[in-house]
């Protein structure tokens, strides 16, 4: 387990609310993003704003994760994470679009940070949350969300690892019940 800085968190967030473009708001948040996976035991950040050969798709953050034991062995090796920093909830439209970069290159999970979430009911799965159980459903494709509030109470990478379990584990009990 390492420590994370609530400081450095809560200052990535006050400088993004204080930027002068969504494109320096994003750019914040992928920093901050990156500072909190690499601090995983056996994740390396990759790189962000990462382009396909076709200069047609952007990954925001991109990791290798080793999978040792105690961290995010229960992922991938290749982690992609998808950094929504905007004022209002994020779409289905733009989740539709993060799902679909991540069936282009065959990955089975995705991490999407919003700080103000995603649009629709979580408890009905309306609207964004519908994207993400339709792509549990069909692909078997786990998509999981984090918010500005989940991250600002992080003091451990332990609680990060949790907090990405335990999303997974409601994605899947969700999708199941509303398929009976």
């Amino acid at each position: 387990m390492a420590a994370l800085s609530s400081r450095r968190i809560v200052r990535a967030f006050a400088a993004s609310e204080a930027a002068a473009t969504t494109t320096e708001r994003g750019r914040l948040l992928e920093s901050l993003v990156a500072y909190l996976f690499s601090r995983c035991r056996g994740v390396r950040h990759y790189r962000n704003d990462a382009l396909n050969a076709a200069g047609s798709s952007e990954v925001d953050v991109c990791f290798w994760n080793n999978r040792l034991n105690g961290s995010f062995d229960f992922l991938p090796q290749i982690l992609i994470v998808e950094c929504k920093n905007t004022a209002e909830r994020v779409g289905s439209s733009a989740v539709r679009i993060f799902r679909d970069k991540l069936r282009d290159m065959k990955l089975d999970y995705g991490i999407l940070v919003a700080a103000n979430g995603i649009t629709g009911s979580a408890r009905s799965l309306t609207a964004a949350h519908d994207i993400i159980k339709t792509a549990f459903l069909t692909d078997g494709m786990r998509l999981v969300v984090l918010t500005r509030s989940e991250v600002e109470d992080l003091t451990d990478t332990d609680e990060l690892i949790r907090l990405v379990q335990d999303k997974i584990l409601l994605l899947t009990m969700q999708a199941r019940t509303f398929t009976r």
